[in-house]
């Protein structure tokens, strides 16, 4: 009889070692606490720059979008994918925009000269919480998918020395001290990210998931929303589009800043083709069906299926050390901010930040532990992406076309903020998240 991990043996037998293996590595790294970003980074190429733009909006989120389609519908989906993708387009050039107007280099102290301390905080927070959400989104895909991936190998047994291993390698990229040196693994995750479209694409078009003889769609498809479903896929769709958290850090250690409109642009083109593809295969494969993590809704073991799997693992060979790294350096710009005194040092706030992601993630139940973070994420996401770029726009606006935009956008996203985590809470209490 073949033995199964579930998040109870991830707990006892993942984390000890674990721990013991944080221990062995902090005493080989060098003890020194370096600054998270030297003073002279090595610069991004524009190639660099796009690859870790795009890992930063490919990674956990892609896997809820086919569900995403099924809450909203295939027509109103279809709609809030193209609208959504022309806004996150829309706040990272007036990010670029503001940045520059203000003369800053990251998104704090953009929020800091538009609106103060206060904003300045309220940026740290929301990405700090949303980068975390992440990673804990992260741990739970890699403690889903991994006994999968062993299984069909023959190698279940290995599962806690293997996630071992992965978290080994997420936490020594995490830990390092600069951001440039994270291309070299955003631009495997890009690939390996983009194979999730591509692999759900040739599993509906081989008709794996039907009886013989049916139509090519032979599950059921709502075309439109059932009452108020529709809200319950902005949250997913949202972070599905947040890449916005790193943007201005790539943007300032950018080789040639004057191409970052073609940055935009690439990376807008690259998500939004490998989102729309996975969520259209994923939808009209399993219709009403559809779960919140598509991977694990295939039966069998198809050799596609596991690609895909092997394709998002790796994409969070990047995705995983970029939000940590980036959660690492809201709470550092905090402490040196308002406690320089008492400001932790780099290698304490990464193994601080790693297991309070990788603990919870693990714990999560496997139900709908992907679907819990990436509904509660959606609030966060919708703040870093849409109502702080908006409200930056607003306050340095130099035409009424800006202003509106500022407003029209900071309107909605503060709505959809408060949508969300209401109907988050309610699918809690109800038991459906």
């Amino acid at each position: 009889t073949q033995s199964t991990w579930g998040h109870s043996e991830c707990l006892f037998f993942f984390v000890p070692l674990l721990l013991v293996t944080l221990y062995i590595i902090m005493t080989i790294l060098p003890k020194e606490e370096s600054p998270l970003l030297h003073d002279s980074p090595a610069l991004l190429s524009t190639a660099a720059a796009t690859a870790l733009l795009v890992n930063s909006f490919i990674g956990g989120g892609i896997l809820g979008l086919p569900f995403a389609f099924g809450e909203a519908g295939f027509v109103l989906g279809l709609i809030l994918f193209l609208t959504v993708t022309l806004l996150a387009a829309s706040t990272l050039k007036a990010l670029a925009t503001c940045a520059n107007r203000a003369n800053v280099t990251s998104y704090q102290e953009l929020m800091v000269a538009t609106w103060g301390p206060g904003a300045g905080i309220l940026t740290d927070v929301s990405i700090g919480a949303s980068c975390w959400c992440n990673c804990v989104s992260y741990t739970v895909i890699i403690k889903d998918i991994l006994p999968h991936l062993l299984r069909a190998i023959g190698l279940e047994h290995l599962v806690p020395v293997v996630m071992l291993a992965i978290f080994t390698i997420f936490f020594i990229f995490s830990s390092l001290p600069e951001l440039s040196f994270l291309r070299y693994g955003s631009s495997v995750a890009t690939f390996a990210g983009l194979t999730i479209g591509v692999v759900l694409t040739i599993e509906f078009l081989n008709h794996s998931q039907c009886p013989p003889g049916t139509p090519l769609v032979c599950a059921e498809i709502n075309w439109l929303p059932q009452s108020l479903s529709v809200f319950k896929a902005l949250p997913m769709i949202a972070v599905a589009y947040n890449g916005h958290f790193s943007f201005l850090t790539i943007y300032s250690t950018m080789r040639k800043p004057s191409e970052i409109n073609r940055v935009i642009i690439t990376a807008i083109l690259v998500v939004f083709s490998a989102n729309t593809a996975s969520a259209l295969a994923g939808f009209f494969t399993f219709g009403v069906d559809v779960v919140s993590d598509i991977l694990g809704a295939y039966s069998g073991a198809a050799l596609a299926v596991h690609v895909a799997q092997l394709g998002i693992a790796l994409s969070l060979l990047g995705g995983f050390p970029l939000n940590l790294f980036m959660a690492r350096l809201t709470i550092d710009t905090l402490t040196r901010r308002y406690t320089p005194s008492v400001a932790p040092g780099r290698m304490f706030l990464t193994i601080a930040l790693f297991l309070s992601t990788v603990i919870p993630g693990v714990s999560l139940p496997e139900k709908n532990g992907l679907g819990i973070m990436l509904d509660y994420n959606g609030g966060f996401a919708m703040m870093v992406a849409l109502i702080l770029p908006a409200a930056a726009l607003y306050r340095l606006s130099e035409t009424d076309a800006e202003r509106r935009f500022g407003v029209v956008v900071a309107v909605i996203g503060v709505a959809l903020v408060i949508l969300g985590f209401v109907i988050t809470t309610e699918k809690l209490i109800m038991g459906e998240a």
